[in-house]
């Protein structure tokens, strides 16, 4: 598991990264959590704990469910959930759970005999394991689909042409000719925020100092989005200019979106 962290952390290949990360989900945390729970011990002259193909399973089985509670923990928290986020929730839990078996594990362990072979085989409930925490799984995947959309936190900037698409900005326009885009801004930060949006043009192609182009504040709710019009005029000097749009808001990064266009 910290292998997998620290390959995600250093942006290793795809390929090296998949194999060393699989195990680390979809094993590793499961089998540290039953060797936590049921060591491996001997005493009084029986072997006693699981035997490695309950152990194998309960391991997939408790990964499954354990990754998952771990994705909604990480999801109420406020750094969210991702995935280099839940790789290193993992590696934290793991090394808890090493700590906990290395403390457990000893000649006297309070590890359960290996049922005899008259008994219910132990497979049985690992079987039910199993079940269940495909259950918790299933229930995971449900909410974070029924969450996709607001999970995660962000805020909208963008420009279009004056017709509302993305083909019709202005790119050429004559000194001091008046021109129109439509400027959008949308709220997805799980609360109400009022974002002051201000434009400038940047001179592209000499040193210049910018330009103002106009200004104003857009007050929405979570999930809100605005388009509105916003009318300029091109600069007086001939040149290739960057129309910038910069929208901030109280707590949030600064979000910037830029139109090109030559004035001549």
């Amino acid at each position: 598991m910290l292998a997998a962290w620290a390959l995600a952390e250093r942006g290793a290949p795809l390929w090296l990264r998949v194999p060393v990360g699989l195990p680390a989900i979809l094993w590793a945390p499961g089998h540290l959590l039953v060797l936590a729970l049921v060591p491996h011990a001997k005493g009084a002259g029986e072997e006693r704990g699981l035997r490695g193909h309950e152990r194998f399973a309960l391991a997939v089985a408790a990964s499954f469910a354990s990754v998952a509670l771990l994705g909604l923990t990480l999801d109420a928290a406020p750094w969210g959930v991702s995935p280099l986020v839940l790789l290193r929730g993992v590696a934290a839990l793991g090394t808890s759970l090493v700590l906990v078996a290395l403390w457990r594990v000893g000649p006297d362990a309070d590890v359960p005999p290996v049922p005899a072979p008259s008994e219910p085989p132990a497979a049985r409930g690992a079987l039910v394991g199993v079940v269940l925490a495909l259950v918790v799984f299933g229930a995971a995947a449900g909410f974070f689909a029924l969450r996709a959309d607001t999970g995660q936190r962000y805020s909208e900037l963008y420009a279009l042409g004056e017709n509302g698409l993305m083909a019709d900005y202005p790119s050429q326009l004559a000194p001091g000719e008046n021109a129109t885009v439509i400027v959008g801004v949308g709220d997805h930060e799980g609360r109400a925020l009022r974002y002051h949006v201000e434009a400038r043009f940047e001179r592209k192609d000499a040193q210049a100092p910018p330009l103002e182009a106009g200004a104003r504040d857009v007050a929405l709710d979570d999930g809100q989005r605005d388009e509105a019009p916003w009318a300029f005029q091109a600069p007086t000097q001939p040149g290739l200019y960057a129309l910038t749009f910069r929208a901030t808001a109280e707590g949030i990064a600064a979000r910037e979106v830029s139109v090109t266009l030559r004035v001549a």
